[in-house]
């Protein structure tokens, strides 16, 4: 009966929308949630969300806070995405604020260590 106005269409829409917003925001607490001189990989907070790991990335694309160096102290906003990594321990290339060798250079920052352009073991969680 309601299927057909354009009313039942609405709340559709509105639905799907705040959940693909509920499932961002859980992505972006959970990289908050990464500490300084830490990784985590794109797979890890897939599996814990039961989404997929491109969704992560993608999610983290478009970041609406992603950490800056003009800002002193650390917003309750900011979300450091540079801090997630594929599984295979390198940076993923499209890294969308800076690209790959600012990615590299804010982990390095934050004493992250590279061997052969992978990050050593010890700092992923």
């Amino acid at each position: 009966m309601f299927e057909d106005s354009g009313i039942y269409q609405y709340y559709m829409n509105e639905a799907v929308e705040w959940v693909i917003m509920d499932i961002a925001e859980k992505v972006y607490q959970m990289v908050r949630d990464i500490p300084r001189g830490k990784v985590t990989t794109y797979g890890a907070i897939a599996k814990k969300l039961g989404i997929g790991p491109r969704q992560v990335g993608q999610i983290l694309h478009v970041n609406p806070h992603p950490s800056s160096p003009f800002v002193s102290g650390r917003s309750s906003l900011e979300v450091p995405c540079h801090r997630v990594i594929r599984s295979d321990r390198t940076i993923a290339e499209g890294y969308a604020f800076g690209g790959e060798f600012k990615q590299r250079e804010k982990l390095t920052e934050e004493g992250i260590v590279f061997v052969r352009g992978k990050i050593l073991k010890a700092f992923v969680i």
